[in-house]
């Protein structure tokens, strides 16, 4: 990491969670932004986000978006959320990638109870037969950390540890062991609200 990225890392750990917004245990807004450090033989930064917005039936419309230095994508859709924590997701959008611009395709599913926390996302591409995936299990450990694992196409797939500064502010490291480009650490900063 850059010593910027260090600085805000250190900087939003320190705030307490009564530095942001407090919201209502059933706000029906929800929104990530993550900042992603992959380093290794080929190091490169990446942003992502993902805002979603809930109805009482548990039906949501979702964005999400994410840019690195070669490549870009957008997609939206509808979100179906059942009580017993599961999640199906459908949506479309538009990347660019290879000078190239491409109609996306964008399915997902989750799945989150007191302990665990699942996602596989994927991204269908019109031009290529390669599609991209991305996702992650893991399990609580005490309040606010997790240990799992976690798997993209293009890093390859392995032991992840996300350690929640507080209600809004989580740092996850990710290692591939399987399937690994030349990739050697994924460190992602992620603020939720």
């Amino acid at each position: 990491m850059n010593i910027k990225a260090v600085l805000l890392f250190v900087s939003l750990c320190l705030l307490p969670s009564s530095a942001f917004a407090d919201e209502p245990e059933e706000s029906p807004f929800y929104g990530q932004m993550m900042v992603h450090d992959y380093q290794g033989d080929s190091s490169f930064y990446a942003q992502e986000g993902y805002f979603q917005i809930e109805n009482d039936n548990g039906v949501a419309v979702w964005a999400t978006g994410y840019r690195d230095s070669e490549f870009w994508s957008a997609s939206a859709g509808l979100a179906k959320t059942w009580n017993n924590g599961w999640t199906v997701a459908l949506g479309a959008g538009k990347s660019r990638f290879d000078s190239e611009s491409h109609r996306v395709i964008a399915p997902w599913v989750g799945y989150e109870s007191e302990e665990w926390e699942f996602l596989l996302s994927a991204e269908y591409y019109s031009h290529t037969g390669t599609p991209y995936y991305q996702g992650y299990l893991q399990r609580r450990i005490g309040d606010r950390h997790f240990i799992g694992v976690y798997g993209e196409t293009g890093f390859g797939i392995g032991p992840a540890f996300t350690f929640g500064m507080n209600e809004h502010v989580s740092f996850r490291i990710a290692l591939p062991v399987a399937d690994q480009s030349d990739t050697k650490v994924l460190a992602s900063l992620i603020l939720t609200f």
